[in-house]
Formats: C-alpha cells, structure tokens, sequence
C-alpha cells in the first residue's frame, strides 16, 4: 500500500521522474501519467520567443517544415535544424523549438556520469513534437542515470505532442520551477 505524505512542506531539491515502460503497460500509463505528451494547438497560437525547427532526413508526415534537417540550416520551416542539441545551442530563454515527425536519436552528457537526449539548459524554452505518434525522442540507452529530457535549475519549460523512448528515465526534471 502507498504511503501518503501530508506533509505541507516542499523539499529542498525536487525531482521529477517520468519512467518509460514497456509497450504492454504503455496504455495505462498513457492514460495515468504525461510521459507521451498530448495536446493539440497550433504553432502560431504559442510561439512567445524565437520559433526553431528541427527535422530528421525525412519529410514524410512532417507538419511544420518543408525540408529535411541540416545542422548547418538557419533552424527555419524551410531550413531546419537535424538535431535538437543544435536547436537548443541556437535557442536562447523564452523560445520554441518545433519538432517535426521523426525519430531524434542523441546522447548528451550533462555530468560526468549521467546522459540525456535532450539537455534543457536555459529558462523558458518549450519544446513542441507534431505529435506522441509521430515525434520520438530516442536516447537508446535504457540504463540508470540516462534521461530522454533532463533540466536542472531551469523555469518555464514546456515539453508537449511528442514521445520518450529507448531511455531509463523519460523526462527528469531537478529544481525545476513552473513546468
């Protein structure tokens, strides 16, 4: 049985974790948690900052580019991005990085013994996936202490419409304030 804490107190340094499980349990898990990220909107409707795009080698059932990925692109719909570490180098506080459908495969180190797909390093970015069917953030190595989405210290961040795979802990989140 679980325990419940009634404790109105917050602790010091909070974490987030978000487990990936395997595709039996993924339904319920859908269902009960946010790991798969839903929400429908249209990119104009958000954007507050700069607008980045990111794509992989393909445009198949792509939304919001017209391109395949570069990382040597301006980051625009008609010039994207390849991957998200380039986004996110480009990305200054306050922007929007779309995701178009693909599979994003990266392995960023955020400490000598930890790695993440995607490495959030400054306040108030938003990460937005056509959606959890189509837009895969794949770190390929399902071992502890390596995360598909990790922020330490950061505010403001919205991370929605796409899919952690392949990592031990999904989305990890340290300190984090208004996500």
């Amino acid at each position: 049985m679980a325990k419940v804490n009634n404790s109105t107190s917050v602790p010091k340094n909070p974490t987030v974790r978000f487990r990936r499980f395997d595709f039996p349990r993924l339904l319920a898990f859908v269902l009960s948690s946010v790991f798969c990220l839903l929400h429908t909107a249209l990119p104009s409707a958000h954007a507050v900052g700069f607008n980045w795009y990111v794509n992989d080698t393909s445009t198949l059932g792509d939304t919001y580019t017209t391109a395949t990925g570069v990382d040597t692109n301006a980051g625009s719909t008609t010039a994207p991005f390849r991957t998200l570490k380039q986004a996110m180098d480009s990305a200054a506080a306050g922007d929007t990085i779309w995701i178009d459908a693909g599979t994003f495969d990266a392995v960023i180190s955020v400490s000598p013994t930890e790695t993440a797909g995607v490495n959030i390093t400054k306040d108030s970015i938003t990460l937005i996936g056509k959606d959890s069917a189509s837009t895969f953030i794949n770190h390929g190595k399902n071992q502890p202490n390596h995360y598909g989405i990790y922020a330490d210290t950061q505010s403001g961040i919205v991370v929605r419409d796409l899919c952690v795979v392949g990592a031990h802990d999904g989305i990890v989140f340290v300190n984090v304030d208004a996500a």
